[in-house]
């Protein structure tokens, strides 16, 4: 291989390179910003424990605040978590998985899963045992049903397509893979549509 030729193939790596940094920190963007949502969500339980039984201007006012807190940050990441996959839809069909159950309703199908996955069962056990004893520990309860709610909403993220295709995205050997060929059918699935398309010209 000529020396003209090995500049020609390093530019384009380092082309490859930014592009795979700026996608990686947009999806990075997206998913913080679809659980912060979700956290503000499942946070509000702790404003639960200021109620009381009374019906005062100031509960009924408390609340609407817990319930518009509640939906905002829910819909807030919906939204961001739509989003992305609407940006991501065309590249996600190319990892798209063959098999016959969701991967969102397999349980610990990656490390970030097993961990999550483990908590919300922890949790869940927890909630159902103060339901049925009626064990009143306040503190406890709040806290089991806040890891509750927030783990299931981040069981969805981290076994969805875009956090599975994020987390394949960022092996560092694809860039610095001695075969060629096997480094280009890695990062197509990186690359946008039109930018696969000006490559086969």
């Amino acid at each position: 291989m000529s020396g003209k030729e090995q500049k020609k193939k390093q530019k384009e790596i380092q082309k490859e390179s930014r592009f795979l940094k700026r996608e990686d920190n947009k999806i990075r963007r997206y998913l913080c910003m679809s659980m912060i949502g979700f956290f503000i969500s499942a946070g509000t339980v702790f404003l639960l424990g200021f109620t009381g039984d009374e019906n005062s201007a100031g509960e009924l006012i408390l609340m609407r605040v817990i319930g518009v807190l509640f939906w905002a940050g829910l819909i807030g990441g919906i939204l961001a978590y739509v989003s992305l996959y609407r940006t991501l839809k065309e590249n996600l069909g190319v990892q798209e998985d063959k098999k016959r159950l969701p991967s969102c309703l397999r349980f610990f199908g990656n490390n970030y899963a097993k961990a999550i996955d483990g908590i919300w069962l922890l949790t869940l056990g927890l909630t159902v045992l103060f339901s049925v004893t009626g064990i009143r520990i306040r503190f406890l309860e709040t806290l089991s049903l806040f890891l509750l709610i927030l783990t299931t909403y981040l069981h969805f993220i981290v076994t969805g397509r875009i956090f599975h295709y994020w987390n394949a995205g960022k092996q560092p050997a694809v860039l610095n893979h001695s075969d060629d060929k096997d480094r280009k059918r890695k990062s197509r699935a990186w690359m946008s549509t039109s930018q696969i398309k000006r490559r086969k010209r």
